[in-house]
């Protein structure tokens, strides 16, 4: 076995783990993750589920073609490409749902695609940032419009600047402009809470006073 730009691989069998899953005697293609971990698959089922794999690029059978992605996300996402039934990721947190979902795209595994973006959809009130990221090199533009306003209190302009695609750096710089011109003018408001309304109106009334007919919090 060889080493690839990224990935340290250890020449030593007595180090290589065989996936329990993945070791079908008539397998033709070995796959081994970053983490030294094998998985034996079959050509056919490659060709015809997923559209990342290069036919070309794969190497011979015997031989062993090396992935970055760690034996966790490996072992899901090659569930995917049988037809068996596919894994359940209801209960799967964001730390093994966000790999898999890249490693879905990356390879075009169409039948996780979709479920992992169904999944990362429930993390945007955790990882705005993270999720508006994924949206964004993914082709998720409703993603990307959940997660923005989120981002906007908890990244900074280089850090979201350093996570989107340099296409859209332009389009962040005046979203982010438009809402710190909007925070001023928000401030000068209050709510007032009457008996059978509440009214959202400028901290001053018309002659330049404060309102005194209601009692105020502000906003």
């Amino acid at each position: 076995m060889t080493a690839i730009e990224g990935i340290d691989v250890d020449t030593d069998a007595a180090k290589l783990w065989i996936s329990e899953t993945f070791n079908a005697p008539d397998a033709d293609i070995v796959f081994q993750s970053s983490d030294s971990h094998q998985f034996y698959v079959h050509r056919k089922n490659l060709e015809v589920n997923c559209g990342g794999f290069d036919a070309e690029e794969i190497v011979a059978q015997g031989e062993v073609n090396l992935l970055p992605e760690a034996a966790s996300t490996l072992s899901l996402l090659f569930q995917f490409i049988y037809p068996n039934r596919h894994p359940s990721l209801e209960k799967e947190g964001f730390e093994v749902i966000a790999p898999l979902a890249y490693a879905a795209e990356k390879y075009k595994v169409f039948a996780a695609m979709n479920i992992c973006h169904i999944r990362m959809l429930s993390f945007i009130p955790t990882h705005p940032l993270d999720l508006m990221k994924y949206g964004a090199y993914h082709d998720y533009p409703k993603i990307v419009d959940a997660a923005a306003p989120l981002v906007i209190g908890t990244a900074t302009l280089v850090e979201v600047a350093q996570s989107l695609p340099s296409q859209m750096i332009i389009a962040w710089i005046q979203y982010y402009q438009a809402w710190l011109d909007i925070v001023p003018l928000a401030l000068h408001y209050q709510v007032y809470e009457l008996d059978d309304c509440t009214i959202i109106a400028s901290s001053k009334g018309k002659k330049g006073k404060p309102y005194s007919s209601a009692k105020a919090s502000n906003v």
